[in-house]
C-alpha cells in the first residue's frame, strides 16, 4: 500500500496516538470463564475503540466494554454503533476499499435492481439499472433494462441473488426486449474482472425547441474521473448549453473533491467567484475542539478554478430515487440556495452524515505509518453531520417536486428522451410532454426490494471526507 494513499484516506490527529486497555467493567457472573481475545485480536480491538472514541459523531454514547473478552472485532464493532447508525462500517481488506474509492473493483459491471417474478415472492429478476462499458457485462451484450432470469440454471431466489454480484464465475439467463415483449433467454458465461468504473457515464445534448438541454449521468463522486467532468462542461459550454438534467437516480455517494468539482461547473458564476459555502460540517465536541484549536476550516466551498467551463446556471433539474445517498444529497442541498434545484423522481435516502476511511497505523518520530500487524484493517465511521448555507440537510429524504416512478418496465436507454424522468423535464423546460412519457407515467409496475452492484454498495452509500494533509 503506497504511503499517498494513507495520507489521502486518513484523517489522523494527535488524539490517536496510542492504544490501552479498558479493564473496568465487571464481567457477569456465571459457570464458564468467557472466551479471550488473542493478542492480534486485541490489538485490532484497541485500534477499533481509539479510533471511534476520538472520531465517532456520537463518541459520548460509545459503551465501555472489556475488550479482552471480544474475540469478533466486527461484531465489537457494531455493539459500538449508536441505534440510528446504520451506515458505519469495518473491513479487513483496506486496499479493496481504497480501490473502489477510486473507481477500480473486481465486478461484472452491472448495476441490479431486483424485483419478484412471482406472486408467491420465491422466484427473482434481476433488472439491469447501467451497465459500464468494457466490463464482462458490456461485452456479454448486456444493457439498461434487460432481465436476468435465471442463474447457473436455477431460478434466481431471496437465497442465491447475491451470486450475482460476489461469485467468481456465474452462467446466467438474460432476457431482452424486442417488438413488444420479452423474448425467450439466451445464456451469457460471466467471470468477475478488475474494472474500471468511470462515474462520468452518459452525457448528450438534446435540442428542446430553440434551447441546449444538457444531460449527464453520474454514477459516483470519484475524484480521479474529475477530468472527465471537465471534458463534458466543456463540451457543454461549448455548446450553448442552457438548461442541465443531472440524473442522479443511481448515485450512492463519494468524495468532496468530486462534490466541489461538480457544483463549481454548475452554480451561479458569482457563487464560485466568492468560493462560497457549499457546506458546513459539524463534528463531535473533541474533533470541533482539536479544529478550532488548530485554525482548520475543511468546510466545503465552491472553487474558482473552474470558471472557464462553468455554465452559469439559475436552475438545474435533479433526477432522484431511493438510491440517491450522500455525496448526491449534499449537492441537492449545496446548491438550492444559490439556485432553484428542481427535485424530479423519487424520494432521497436521506443521509445527512459524513464520514472518513480511518486505516490502523501507528507513529514513528511522530509520522504515521499503517500499523505492520493489523493494517489490513479500516474503520469508516460517521464522523460529521453536514448543513447548507441555510441549515439544511437532507434528514428524512428529499421529496420530489414532481414525482415519477424511477423503476419502468420496458426501460428507456439512458437520456433518451422517452424515459419518464428525462420527459418531465423536458416537460419543465420546453411546455410540451412527450405522448410516450404520458403511457409511462400510468404504469404502475412494482418496486424493487433490493439494488445491488457491488458487495461494497453499503459503504458507497455515504459522503466521504479527507484529511487537509
Amino acid at each position: 500500500m503506497k504511503f499517498y494513499k494513507l495520507l489521502l484516506y486518513s484523517f489522523l490527529s494527535l488524539f490517536f496516538t496510542t492504544a490501552c486497555h479498558d479493564d473496568d467493567n465487571e464481567l457477569v457472573d456465571g459457570p464458564e470463564t468467557p472466551e479471550t481475545a488473542d493478542a492480534y485480536t486485541l490489538r485490532v480491538n484497541d485500534y477499533i475503540y481509539q479510533t471511534m472514541k476520538s472520531y465517532y459523531l456520537w463518541t459520548d454514547q460509545i459503551p465501555e466494554l472489556n475488550r479482552q473478552y471480544e474475540t469478533d472485532p466486527i461484531a465489537y464493532f457494531h455493539k459500538l454503533l449508536v441505534k440510528e447508525d446504520i451506515y458505519s462500517g469495518i473491513t479487513d481488506d483496506l486496499e479493496a476499499l481504497l480501490n473502489s474509492a477510486e473507481g477500480i473493483e473486481k465486478a461484472f459491471g452491472y448495476a441490479l435492481a431486483f424485483t419478484w417474478a412471482d406472486e408467491s415472492q420465491s422466484k427473482v429478476w434481476g433488472v439491469v439499472e447501467y451497465v459500464y462499458p468494457n466490463t464482462p457485462a458490456s461485452k456479454a451484450g448486456i444493457k439498461r433494462g434487460d432481465l436476468i432470469v435465471s442463474l447457473n440454471g436455477k431460478d434466481i431466489t431471496p437465497s442465491n441473488l447475491n451470486e450475482l454480484i460476489t461469485s467468481q464465475n456465474i452462467t446466467i439467463g438474460v432476457s431482452t426486449y424486442q417488438n413488444g415483449s420479452y423474448i425467450a433467454p439466451r445464456t451469457e458465461s460471466l467471470a468477475l474482472a478488475v474494472i474500471e468504473q468511470n462515474p462520468v457515464h452518459t452525457h448528450k445534448i438534446i435540442d428542446a425547441d430553440a434551447k441546449k438541454v444538457g444531460y449527464l449521468f453520474y454514477t459516483n463522486y470519484i475524484e480521479n474521473f474529475n477530468s472527465s467532468l471537465d471534458l463534458v462542461f466543456a463540451e457543454f459550454k461549448n455548446a450553448g448549453v442552457s438548461e442541465l438534467i443531472l440524473d442522479l437516480r443511481y448515485n450512492l455517494g463519494g468524495y468532496e473533491k468530486a462534490i466541489v468539482n461538480l457544483c463549481s461547473h454548475i452554480a451561479p458564476v458569482t457563487a464560485c467567484q466568492n468560493r462560497e459555502l457549499i457546506i458546513k460540517k459539524e463534528y463531535n465536541a473533541l474533533q470541533t475542539e482539536h479544529n478550532k484549536a488548530n485554525h482548520i476550516d475543511d468546510n466545503v466551498y465552491f472553487t474558482d478554478t473552474l470558471l472557464n467551463d462553468n455554465l452559469n446556471l439559475n436552475r438545474i433539474f435533479i433526477l432522484t430515487s431511493d438510491q440517491t445517498y450522500s455525496a448526491s444529497e449534499v449537492t441537492l442541498v449545496g446548491l438550492s440556495p444559490y439556485m432553484d434545484v428542481i427535485r424530479i423522481g423519487e424520494r432521497t435516502g436521506g443521509k445527512y452524515t459524513g464520514m472518513q476511511i480511518i486505516p490502523a497505523v501507528i507513529y514513528v518520530d511522530d509520522v504515521p505509518y499503517l500499523d505492520p500487524i493489523i493494517g489490513n484493517w479500516a474503520v469508516n465511521p460517521i464522523v460529521l453531520e453536514y448543513k447548507n448555507k441555510n441549515g439544511e440537510n437532507p434528514k428524512g429524504g428529499l421529496a420530489p417536486h414532481y414525482e415519477v416512478n424511477s423503476f419502468y418496465l420496458p426501460m428507456e436507454p439512458l437520456g433518451s428522451e422517452n424515459d419518464p424522468l428525462i420527459a418531465q423535464a423536458l416537460q419543465l423546460i420546453t411546455g410540451s410532454q412527450s405522448v410516450k412519457a404520458q403511457v409511462f407515467n400510468q404504469l404502475n409496475t412494482e418496486r424493487p426490494f433490493h439494488h445491488a452492484s457491488s458487495p461494497l454498495d453499503p459503504i458507497k452509500k455515504n459522503f466521504f471526507i479527507k484529511c487537509c494533509l
